[in-house]
């Protein structure tokens, strides 16, 4: 059996420990509808932050008050009301409330230097353009890699130009890259 869903473990971390549903979701490595579900199941009385018969993060106006005016992060708030961090930003969605206002001089709109060439996301900062896939091979593999596009491709493993999951991107050559995707190179390849 699955230690979460046994009741005297979830008792004692809950009850006698006051770990957050988060908290033991994380342990546990599940989500925390599945603790509150196992602990609703067991009839285990769960705590109100709030004291009042609600939540406190079911008031509109008190995240909106914590979250826009005061600037708590949602990590501060889901700390404060004693949740987990999704359950904080699901409300914040639910209420609309958007977030902070922008620095002054900054625009509230999404910057428009993100876009697609080529079927590649790509961002660009002043005069430079740079693709994203590029971006998370240097965090994979260092700089050193990718700086030189002369020297290192950066292939994309599944063929989805938009893929850039770390693990769908190789550091190859040029010439290795090449042999990827010209199929007459490949048959030569395996024939010698």
């Amino acid at each position: 059996m699955t230690k979460y869903r046994d009741k005297q473990i979830l008792e004692e971390l809950y009850v006698n420990e006051q770990m957050t549903m988060g908290e033991i979701a994380r342990k546990f490595g599940c989500s925390t509808p599945t603790i509150k579900r196992w602990l609703d199941w067991h009839g285990v009385q769960t705590r109100n932050q709030a004291g009042n018969g609600k939540r406190p993060w079911h008031s509109k106006e008190r995240l909106r008050k914590l979250h826009v005016e005061q600037g708590l992060s949602v990590g501060n708030l889901a700390e404060r009301f004693g949740c987990d961090d999704w359950t904080v930003e699901y409300w914040l969605r639910k209420f609309e409330i958007d977030g902070r206002e922008p620095p002054a001089g900054l625009s509230d709109s999404p910057p428009t230097n993100h876009y697609w060439k080529d079927g590649y996301e790509v961002v660009c900062a002043d005069q430079f353009e740079v693709r994203i896939h590029r971006l998370v091979a240097i965090t994979e593999h260092g700089i050193n890699y990718v700086e030189d596009w002369s020297q290192y491709h950066i292939h994309h493993k599944n063929g989805v130009k938009w893929d850039n999951r770390p693990g769908n991107l190789d550091v190859v050559t040029p010439e290795e890259h090449g042999r990827i995707h010209n199929p007459k190179t490949r048959e030569r390849a395996t024939t010698t």
